[in-house]
């Protein structure tokens, strides 16, 4: 096990990690192919929690200050299908010219459906917040 010989050792599990400072490697891979002119296809049934860059950074500070030890899902508190999750990152840095080349559908089953993380336990232990990404959104605007 990783945190075999670390008693005082803690693993953050996180997923869709986005930035608005700078792209994120998933939101850049979606717009390279569309300026590319390759279609796209985004999940509507693959559902997620992101978690903004920066409220992970602040979780994993948080985190190294405090006695807390084991395994620490971190992760937004909005679930978003792969699509919507998609659309609003695209909106967010103003592709606009999409409607032609994204569809959407469900995926083929080869990935898990439901990923969302369970937040129970952060919720417990971190004081800072873990907001969705309308939230993140629309206080950046």
């Amino acid at each position: 096990m990783v945190t075999e010989g670390y008693a005082n050792s803690v693993i953050v599990h996180a997923c869709f990690i986005y930035g608005l400072d700078e792209m994120d490697h998933s939101t850049a891979w979606i717009v390279n192919t569309l300026r590319a002119g390759q279609p796209l296809t985004l999940f509507t049934n693959q559902f997620r929690n992101p978690v903004w860059s920066d409220s992970l950074a602040r979780a994993c500070l948080e985190l190294a200050a405090s006695d807390f030890t084991g395994i620490l899902n971190v992760a937004g508190e909005q679930v978003l299908s792969r699509a919507a999750f998609g659309q609003r990152m695209l909106d967010y840095w103003g592709v606009t010219d999409r409607s032609t080349l994204i569809t959407t559908e469900d995926h083929s089953g080869r990935w898990p459906v439901d990923c969302t993380m369970d937040l129970s336990l952060a919720r417990s232990v971190l004081k800072t917040p873990l907001p969705g990404v309308d939230a993140v959104l629309a206080a950046r605007r």
